[in-house]
């Protein structure tokens, strides 16, 4: 379960650009499951999953590793057509082909085997079926460094650049779209780069500073998925996958 996730069933506070970016995200994916059979993998305490199922989803099934909340999750949203399971991200408890719609948001950076993740998605996603994937863009969260070095967040694995996340999603999906969220000049991150090469905590603060600054700034607007121009990197990797 994410730092987001965690703070948003606990009412604690969340910077303005992570809870626009989570907000964004689950309108994003409920724009697709109308009519499907849907799983979100790494569901947390629900709140997103709900917003899945009353989007028009026939059934929707959350998993995370997190007993506590998949507890929370089950008390305070399960239904007929909503239920939560509590499972390891490479061990989904569902046959093949069960899904039409496979949501994962902000997960693959937490697991340790991102291969064995993907294909163990692409085993409970129908021929034909979609993927909605979220992660972290390195070369802004992570300015400086490689996919082999650990990210700043404590709690990730490994972060992506957009040809990693679509190399690793195309171990099973045929076809890999990407968009962004949260774009920020490219000229930008290019410096950020170049000083998180030498110094990576100090681009990481910077860009933390940055993001402060902005505040009385922040709309919902900038942190919804969309195509991003060439002169630009998005803070947030989206990928819509076809199986």
């Amino acid at each position: 379960m994410t730092f987001v996730h965690q703070q948003l069933r606990a009412g604690g506070w969340v910077a303005p650009w992570l809870r626009f970016q989570n907000q964004s995200r689950y309108e994003w994916a409920a724009r697709f499951v109308e009519g499907c059979r849907v799983a979100e993998v790494g569901c947390g305490g629900g709140h997103g999953t709900a917003r899945l199922s009353a989007a028009g989803a026939t059934h929707v099934d959350g998993f995370d590793i997190d007993s506590e909340a998949v507890t929370h999750a089950q008390d305070i949203h399960g239904s007929a057509r909503l239920a939560f399971q509590v499972a390891p991200a490479g061990s989904i408890p569902a046959d093949d082909g069960s899904y039409d719609l496979v949501v994962s948001l902000e997960t693959i950076e937490h697991v340790e085997d991102d291969l064995g993740y993907v294909r163990e998605i692409g085993r409970i996603v129908r021929p034909g079926g979609t993927l909605l994937c979220t992660t972290p863009n390195r070369l802004v969260t992570n300015p400086g460094k490689t996919i082999h070095d650990k990210p700043f967040n404590p709690h990730h694995i490994r972060e992506y650049t957009a040809e990693e996340l679509r190399e690793c999603l195309s171990e099973c999906f045929s076809k890999v779209e990407l968009l962004g969220q949260s774009p920020y000049r490219s000229t930008y991150v290019k410096r950020l780069g170049s000083v998180g090469r030498r110094l990576p905590k100090v681009a990481v603060k910077v860009h933390q500073l940055r993001k402060l600054l902005g505040i009385p700034w922040e709309s919902i607007e900038h942190h919804r998925p969309r195509i991003v121009p060439r002169d630009r990197e998005p803070e947030v990797l989206a990928a819509i996958c076809q199986r």
